[in-house]
């Protein structure tokens, strides 16, 4: 394993890295980090052989080698959608236990050390094996977004069919998604029932529109957790969105959003069998669209679990905190090795070596092991990153949503924490990726544009049923673009410029 900096920096250097950003603390990446360098272990392929992250101030920028992630896309694509299915029946196995965990996590005052330790570690060690294979849904992006919509193009061309590009791009959006709603549009769904309860009620607030707030804090209360920061949401404060929603919402617009996504399943469903009609892929081909829906489902439901996972390692820092009293903001930058010595021998991290994470760290996960690099050290390999960016020129995406028009243009609000930032209402919001706590700065926009997701991701999924012009995955839009830009999007070609 690569430990020295001149090793790691030539590394860096010699190969083309995909990175993505998000907001973030070090005890709530060590699964992902950790998982990409275990993907070997579910598919028997070389996977990813490095994984880098650093996190600077709180924002994390998580790097993987670019062709190692399209060669995992190559391997699936070639064993197909059979094979695929078997391994995430066995990983929905995997899901269930850290599920279980999740409700063992209420009752952690009455552990020893010892036995908080060995909870520490299983948790752990199942969130690393979760992400080991739910990470392949990174691999199809560069696919989803560039690859599928001329390839598509090419194949219904040998028939005589000739579809425009925002006609094809729709039927992607119905061919690459499985009936079923997103654990966020669940949530949604019941939110939306409780603010109807409370329309009914005349805004009184009934015994029943208690109980459900009860049920949904019990079922959600973690929606809004994210890489950085974990969050209990209570009933009363879902009760509290619920009555601010009611006033800034009419009764009509409420029932239509309520009904929409009742009706989403459904619309799913016939979407695909009218586009599967109309333009007769071959068996091929049709397996390579399930097989792309399959992906979507599991980049879902990986999301959810990391969510609810966050919440489990929360809840152990916070215990540890009461008993040790050392500040969570602090733990939340220990290594394993150093929440070990904390319990059992009550030996703290150095606080000086803590503030410097706290500012800037670089951890390298390899198959071997992981090797933390903080302070000056962190920076050097972080120049190093930053000398192999190359320039980009021209912002392009797949569009996830048109909204129903051509071109859009708009004043720019670039958004990478929606608790540090904020976007002016009818802005264009611009972000790496949205997250469930970005949906009142959606509620706000007039167009989305990401830098990271494809089809099935979070931004894509929430524009749809806003109806909100989206493009997604344009790589480089919070790098190019800055507060008040006045930017056009193309929604019939996915493409961006500054006007």
């Amino acid at each position: 394993m690569k430990t020295d900096i001149k090793s790691i920096e030539s590394t860096i250097k010699s190969r083309k890295w995909y990175t993505e950003t998000a907001p973030a603390v070090l005890q709530y990446c060590l699964g992902f980090v950790n998982g990409y360098v275990n993907l070997y272990k579910w598919f028997g392929i070389k996977g990813h052989t490095v994984e880098i992250l650093h996190i600077i101030d709180k924002l994390g920028f998580e790097s993987s080698i670019h062709d190692e992630r399209e060669e995992v896309f190559e391997h699936l694509r070639k064993k197909g959608l059979h094979y695929l299915k078997k391994k995430y029946a066995l990983w929905k196995k995997e899901v269930a236990k850290l599920i279980n965990l999740q409700k063992k996590a209420f009752n952690l005052g009455n552990k020893s050390n010892e036995q908080l330790w060995e909870f520490y570690k299983k948790v752990l060690g199942l969130d690393i094996k979760q992400w080991s294979f739910s990470i392949l849904s990174e691999s199809a992006d560069n696919f989803s977004n560039y690859e599928l919509l001329p390839y598509l193009k090419e194949e219904l061309a040998k028939k005589g069919i000739n579809p425009s590009t925002k006609e094809l791009s729709e039927a992607i959006l119905s061919l690459c998604s499985e009936p079923g709603l997103s654990f966020v549009q669940k949530e949604r769904l019941g939110f939306l029932a409780i603010c109807r309860k409370l329309v009914s009620s005349r805004g009184k607030i009934t015994d029943d529109i208690k109980k459900a707030c009860k049920e949904h804090s019990e079922r959600y209360y973690w929606i809004t957790n994210n890489y950085q920061r974990a969050e209990v949401i209570p009933a009363w404060k879902f009760l509290s969105l619920a009555q601010k929603h009611i006033k800034d919402f009419n009764e009509e617009k409420i029932n239509q959003e309520y009904t929409s996504l009742k009706e989403t399943v459904g619309d799913i469903r016939k979407n695909k069998r009218e586009y599967q009609k109309k333009y007769a892929f071959s068996k091929n081909i049709s397996e390579l669209l399930d097989l792309l829906a399959l992906i979507g489902r599991i980049n879902d439901e990986r999301k959810e679990i990391n969510l609810r996972t966050i919440d489990i390692y929360y809840r152990i820092l916070k215990e540890i905190e009461r008993r040790k009293a050392v500040n969570i903001d602090d733990l939340l930058y220990y290594l394993p090795k150093e929440i070990e010595a904390l319990l059992f021998d009550n030996k703290k991290a150095e606080k000086e070596e803590i503030v410097h994470r706290q500012k800037n760290l670089m951890l390298i996960a390899q198959k071997e092991g992981y090797v933390l690099f903080s302070d000056e050290n962190a920076k050097k390999l972080i120049n190093a990153f930053e000398s192999q960016e190359t320039k980009i020129d021209n912002l392009r995406g797949f569009v996830a949503c048109n909204g129903g028009l051509d071109v859009f243009r708009g004043k720019v609000s670039v958004v990478k924490d929606p608790k540090k930032e904020t976007s002016r209402p009818g802005n264009i919001l611009v972000t790496t990726m949205t997250r469930p706590d970005f949906i009142p700065l959606m509620r706000k926009a007039s167009a989305v544009i990401t830098d990271e997701g494809e089809i099935s991701c979070h931004a894509a999924i929430v524009s749809r049923e806003m109806n909100l012009p989206c493009i997604v995955g344009v790589k480089a839009g919070t790098k190019i673009l800055k507060n008040n830009d006045m930017i056009e999007m193309n929604l019939r070609h996915g493409l961006v410029r500054i006007i």
